[in-house]
């Protein structure tokens, strides 16, 4: 399960995502300044595909990438190239056209199925969704909080997450954080304490579990990623980054 969310304030754009994973998986390098193309950006690293699930570029490009567990899978032996390798392509891009043509260039016949959202703080949210059936995928516009899950309770799962954002109210910043270091939504079924966490945006289950809190502030002039590793509502371990943004961009 990963969990995207994000809130529009008058000077910035607050974007938070959880990042869930098997508990097998190798845990993540944190945010670093990386530079291709001429073009500098901010991602963490997955070591065991040697890509990423987010990034935000110097052009103000925030992506985010997370897993479709209901579209149709590819068979694993297949010759196929790890999703994280995506975001990497898209975080040069310095505008629309360049996130389109990369896009478009995936190779969607090499590729697991996945939600591709790309932000900039002059534009509105935009959501590649890629099935694992389609030829081609269409942009479309993103109005709310994006979420995934490999769990058997998928649908109640999506369907608590977003109810329980659409009764909140985000005033700061720190109110998105909060969240995604809570146990909330509360699993409600009669199950143990930690079953009840096992729906919620801070995830405990014992093969899969939350492994980082990622949250950009993407403002005009600047963008700052802050990162929590490990399980967030275990840490106040907080790695922060920031990027100067370029102004030809906006």
């Amino acid at each position: 399960m990963c969990s995207l969310n994000w809130h529009k304030f008058p000077e910035h754009i607050g974007i938070a995502f959880n990042r869930d994973e098997s508990v097998k998986r190798s845990k993540a390098h944190p945010p670093s300044i990386f530079t291709e193309c001429d073009v500098s950006y901010l991602m963490p690293i997955d070591p065991d595909g040697n890509g990423s699930w987010i990034a935000v570029n110097e052009f103000g490009f925030a992506v985010m990438l997370l897993n479709d567990y209901q579209g149709q899978l590819k068979h694993q032996s297949a010759d196929l190239v790890s999703r994280g390798q995506l975001v990497k392509r898209v975080a040069v891009s310095r505008n629309w056209a360049e996130v389109e043509r990369t896009v478009n260039a995936w190779s969607l016949s090499k590729s697991q199925p996945f939600q591709l959202v790309v932000m900039h703080i002059n534009s509105e949210p935009m959501l590649w969704h890629y099935d694992g059936i389609k030829q081609k995928v269409e942009p479309q516009q993103l109005s709310t909080g994006l979420y995934s899950s490999g769990h058997p309770a998928v649908v109640d799962i999506l369907a608590a997450r977003h109810r329980y954002m659409a009764q909140q109210r985000v005033e700061q910043d720190a109110d998105l954080i909060e969240i995604h270091r809570s146990h909330v939504p509360e699993n409600n079924m009669p199950l143990d304490a930690v079953d009840k966490r096992a729906h919620a945006f801070c995830m405990h289950r014992p093969e899969a579990c939350t492994q980082s809190l990622s949250y950009i502030k993407l403002g005009r002039s600047e963008v700052s990623f802050e990162y929590w590793p490990g399980q967030p509502c275990e840490t106040d371990q907080v790695i922060t980054q920031t990027l100067p943004l370029i102004a030809e961009s906006f």
